[in-house]
């Protein structure tokens, strides 16, 4: 269970593109009220998706206002989807694959100040079954496959994209738990 930085009581004040704006008094310590605010990011999925020959998917990916950088397949749950769904789509349209299995690893909140949920899933033995719809007015994608420890290294370069997954990985170098995370994305 991820950790909410939006109480129930919150309301919607704006609802954008990618951020909904919430509001909530809050009693202080002193018994006076202030009003607070924070922001809800629609949510995104990330995969770690894999291939029968034990390989793992990376993108080299460029997009007008970003500029090159690299990532794992996903992108942001449409209000209308799951991220479920979106896990499915996004590894279709980026990759051209079709996973074998589905599996959900973990969901992170960034908290604080702005609550954004991310899905981590595995899609492992991901075969390909359609060309990819990587070349679009909004981003240009190229698809390539890395071993595991090829895979580590790439999840730490600037280049980079996701900086929570970023973090992740970088706690299992430190807790020497890599092995764990390989069983886990490949079993």
């Amino acid at each position: 269970m991820t950790k909410k930085s939006i109480p129930k009581s919150a309301k919607k004040v704006f609802e954008g593109i990618l951020f909904d704006v919430y509001h909530w008094e809050q009693e202080m310590f002193d018994g006076t009220k202030r009003t607070f605010e924070a922001v809800k990011r629609i949510p995104t999925t990330q995969i770690i998706a894999t291939t029968k020959e034990k390989k793992i998917i990376m993108l080299k990916e460029q997009q007008p206002h970003i500029g090159n950088f690299t990532s794992v397949p996903g992108g942001q749950v449409e209000r209308t989807e799951t991220p479920l769904h979106t896990t499915k789509k996004e590894l279709l349209e980026e990759c051209g694959m079709k996973a074998e299995t589905l599996k959900l690893w973990k969901i992170t909140n960034s908290g604080g100040k702005i609550d954004w949920e991310s899905h981590y899933y595995f899609a492992q033995n991901c075969k390909q079954i359609k060309t990819p719809e990587n070349n679009t007015a909004g981003e240009q994608i190229k698809m390539y496959e890395l071993t595991f420890d090829e895979f580590i290294l790439e999840t730490q370069k600037p280049e980079f994209r996701n900086k929570m997954f970023q973090l992740e990985i970088y706690k299992m170098i430190k807790e020497n738990t890599l092995k764990d995370f390989k069983n886990l994305i490949f079993n």
